[in-house]
């Protein structure tokens, strides 16, 4: 079994609980054939810890280790000065986990960078200082051309750096054909593997649960351009006339601009903001809907998608390239053209009247077959056979 240490440059972590969270799921799967030991450094700027440097150590039912560094850098006048030492903690404090990590378990076989920036930065450091190789998996929506802002707006050495980490990358994958593509054109790579997201089906799985009115789900970390909420929330004020009794449950923090919106809209009676929880929430109110939203402007996955096919249910989502990897139009979901309330309402409405007649088992060995844990973990180990000798 090889032994792969991971440096993520997301995951998630006492300072934020749900950022990169779907590295840790892809770190539990990778595990059940790999030998995997997660890395991730964080800055502790509100000093949730009293030490200036604090270890948390995790371990998985599947296997595999993961140490989480909280390093505390105090605020400075200058704002560059105190820039400049905080990298500097963040780099020295993976050197000398490295070098921990060599003097209890050896050399790993290589290095796995989670996102490029800018946990790539300490991998370049280590494959000309140890003569280890990295691979790169990829994540950020940023990459995608729609994006706003993207990647082509970012500073010259941040861009001429991320490009660096991909290039002196022994191979890359991404988690979409769409993105895998993007990365190939951008950067002049060589052909990058595709490792989809992966779904935790001892957690989302169909219920015997009847739904008794029309609810629909929208899960998103934000209010962002990207997850265009305002989108659905335009759709669900066109139904309101259509589909008295109807919910939407919007899971993530909404701003006061998007509450003002649902008071303009007079929607208070349909739309419940619950912010930010836990998956066993997620899968209690997905269990229990219609079918999840997830009308995007851009991704490079939507892990919700999956989840709410092993749940058993439905997708309503924009259509968009990538969606139609994971995706079966009127088998596992429907698509609807981007920036279209109108339209979106109308394929809410004939969902909830019952038009489709979708197969709660076909969707969910969908889900299963493609992306469960098992599924996944054999993916990385041939990923690592090919690259790691």
């Amino acid at each position: 079994m090889k032994k792969i240490l991971w440096l993520a440059s997301w995951y998630p972590s006492k300072v934020d609980p749900f950022t990169g969270d779907f590295i840790e799921r892809h770190a539990r799967a990778a595990s059940l054939e790999t030998q995997i030991h997660v890395l991730f450094v964080v800055k502790d700027e509100n000093k949730i810890f009293p030490e200036n440097f604090f270890e948390e150590h995790r371990c998985y039912e599947e296997g595999g280790e993961t140490t989480i560094i909280y390093y505390h850098s105090r605020k400075h006048r200058f704002g560059l000065f105190e820039k400049l030492r905080s990298n500097f903690l963040y780099f020295r404090i993976h050197i000398h986990f490295l070098n921990k990590y060599i003097a209890d378990h050896g050399k790993p076989d290589g290095l796995h960078v989670h996102t490029g920036m800018k946990s790539g930065l300490a991998a370049l450091f280590v494959k000309f200082r140890y003569g280890i190789s990295y691979v790169v998996s990829e994540h950020w929506a940023g990459f995608c051309p729609e994006a706003k802002p993207n990647f082509s707006d970012r500073s010259f050495l941040f861009r001429w750096l991320w490009k660096k980490i991909l290039k002196n990358a022994v191979g890359c994958s991404a988690v979409s054909e769409y993105l895998a593509v993007i990365l190939q054109n951008r950067f002049a790579l060589e052909k990058v593997s595709v490792i989809p997201n992966v779904v935790d089906t001892n957690m989302f799985f169909p219920s015997s649960k009847s739904v008794q009115t029309a609810r629909f789900v929208h899960i998103s970390a934000s209010n962002s351009y990207q997850k265009n909420v305002y989108g659905i929330l335009d759709a669900a004020a066109l139904l309101v006339h259509k589909l008295p009794e109807f919910s939407l449950v919007i899971f993530g923090e909404p701003d006061a601009s998007m509450e003002n919106h649902v008071h303009q809209l007079h929607l208070e009676h349909i739309v419940e903001f619950k912010g930010m929880c836990s998956q066993e929430i997620l899968r209690e109110y997905i269990q229990e809907s219609n079918a999840l939203i997830l009308y995007s402007r851009y991704e490079t996955f939507g892990c919700v998608i999956i989840e709410a096919n092993a749940c058993g249910k439905p997708v309503i989502v924009s259509d968009i390239p990538v969606f139609h990897e994971n995706v079966a139009d009127g088998q596992t979901g429907v698509f609807v053209e981007p920036d279209n309330p109108g339209l979106l309402a109308e394929k809410m409405l004939l969902l909830a009247n019952g038009h489709y007649r979708f197969d709660s088992e076909l969707i969910q060995r969908w889900a299963t077959d493609r992306y469960s844990f098992e599924k996944i973990g054999k993916q990385f180990a041939g990923f690592y056979n090919r690259f790691f000798n």
